[in-house]
């Protein structure tokens, strides 16, 4: 298998070891500071009040690295 010509791959986190030239994983991202903060936010709350009160969706974005085949150009 060959990669991105046969298979694409995308990775979570955008870790370091993505970003390797070996690898160069194509992944997604998100404000960690941010998720961290509205996490804990929401763990006081939930002490506080003894429930879980609500959920919240974070924005993510891709980054796009060589482990994705470039459809711009089939």
């Amino acid at each position: 298998v060959n990669i991105p010509q046969d298979i694409s791959i995308v990775g979570e986190d955008n870790s370091i070891l993505s970003r390797l030239k070996e690898l160069n994983l194509t992944t997604t991202a998100h404000p960690q500071e941010l998720l961290g903060t509205k996490a804990a936010n929401l763990i006081i709350e939930a002490i506080e009040q003894e429930k879980v009160l609500k959920s919240e969706l974070i924005d993510t974005y891709i980054i796009e690295r060589s482990s994705v085949k470039d459809l711009k150009n089939i």
